[in-house]
């Protein structure tokens, strides 16, 4: 697999490395973004996919090339973004499968077909995020800020 771009796992789930988003493509509102290391080795699993993508490897092509020191605790928190995305989308099938002293692999029971720029049912290309650094999109919850603003109030009347 050359130029990974994007990927649709089971027909129900599209990644899109240019945004590093995964878009559940039942309900597109359902996106969960990932951090560049965590996209970086997604990508790199899926070009190396049906082999293994050893830990070395990884460390090498998303931190160790860019001249960032690398530990083992880093690696296995973005390989746990990518698990998280996939489970906050509700895609329960494990993608990535850790093969011990051996590496990361997709899993074979997961049907991968590469697209080259796939359209959502609103027939608009995915939008390319501006700042694709955090972790998994949450829905805005708005609390209530009304005690804030009276403590404020009284704050800024004392003084």
């Amino acid at each position: 697999m050359s130029k990974i771009q994007q990927v649709i796992f089971d027909d129900t789930i599209l990644y899109d490395k240019e945004s590093a988003k995964i878009i559940n493509l039942l309900n597109t509102n359902e996106v969960a973004t990932l951090t560049v290391p965590a996209n970086e080795c997604l990508s790199i699993v899926l070009k190396n996919s049906p082999e293994v993508t050893t830990q070395k490897q990884l460390f090498h092509e998303v931190w160790e090339a860019h001249g960032i020191p690398i530990n083992s605790n880093t690696f296995y928190q973005n390989i746990s973004i990518i698990r998280k995305a996939f489970k906050q989308l509700g895609y329960t099938p494990d993608v990535l499968i850790t093969i011990p002293r051996r590496g990361i692999v997709i899993s074979k029971n997961i049907d991968i077909k590469k697209v080259k720029n796939h359209h959502l049912s609103e027939k608009k290309p995915l939008a390319v995020i501006e700042k694709p650094l955090a972790v998994i999109e949450q829905p805005l919850v708005k609390k209530n800020t009304t005690k804030k603003i009276n403590i404020m109030l009284i704050f800024q009347w004392f003084f």
